[in-house]
């Protein structure tokens, strides 16, 4: 994917987010189905965890609780449909 903005905090962003979601398998260790698992909660976490920091050092956390829901739940899924 090309990005055109220019913005090296955007950038910062999307990178730090890919990486996070990059982490969420489609099954947990135990090979349940990571909808059903305890471990989705830990990177939901992990994404409404990522900060930007601007000039003057203030932090800035852009995700709440339901943007993370929704990214980490279409990750899971569509690797889940990766994976048939």
């Amino acid at each position: 994917m090309k990005l055109e903005s220019k913005s090296v905090m955007f950038r910062e962003l999307i990178q730090k987010l890919d990486r996070q979601l990059s982490h969420v398998e489609a099954t947990d260790y135990y090979g349940k189905n990571m909808m059903n698992s305890n471990e989705k909660a830990k990177h939901e976490g992990n994404v409404k965890n990522i900060f930007l920091a601007d000039d003057f050092g203030n932090i800035y956390k852009p995700f709440n609780q339901e943007i993370c829901t929704i990214l980490v739940n279409d990750e899971i899924k569509h690797k889940q449909k990766g994976q048939q």
